[in-house]
């Protein structure tokens, strides 16, 4: 096992390295933004962004959220590989912070704490 592979992602950890990586950014392509929650971070380090946000309410959080920002735009738009297609929509209910084109098949087992303990099947 690599050095890498043994450190335990913590938050702080997380936060740091995503930092780190930020630093050498240009800017950025923010897709699936949700409402912009990394906002002041992407403006503390200076960095232009795009976001994209589908979900119309979710979008309009995002888009008031985000207006103190002068070099951050927000455009609601669904992205994916094929230009004028339609899609079904499944988004979860954690307020629009889990959403996706594909089935969310293993989203409650993944993600736990958004949807609290399980109900055992009958």
């Amino acid at each position: 096992m690599t050095q890498v592979a043994e450190q335990k992602l913590t938050p702080d950890r997380w936060t740091e390295a995503t930092n780190e990586f930020l630093r050498d950014a240009h800017g950025v392509v923010h897709v699936g933004a949700n409402v912009g929650q990394e906002a002041p971070i992407y403006d503390q380090l200076g960095l232009p962004v795009i976001w994209i946000e589908p979900l119309p309410g979710v979008f309009d959080v995002l888009y008031e959220r985000i207006g103190q920002y002068p070099n951050q735009r927000a455009f609601q738009y669904l992205i994916t590989d094929e230009t004028g297609q339609m899609y079904p929509f499944g988004v979860s209910n954690n307020g629009g912070q889990s959403s996706s084109i594909y089935e969310l098949a293993l989203h409650r087992d993944i993600w736990k704490h958004y949807f609290g303990p399980i109900p055992p099947e009958h």
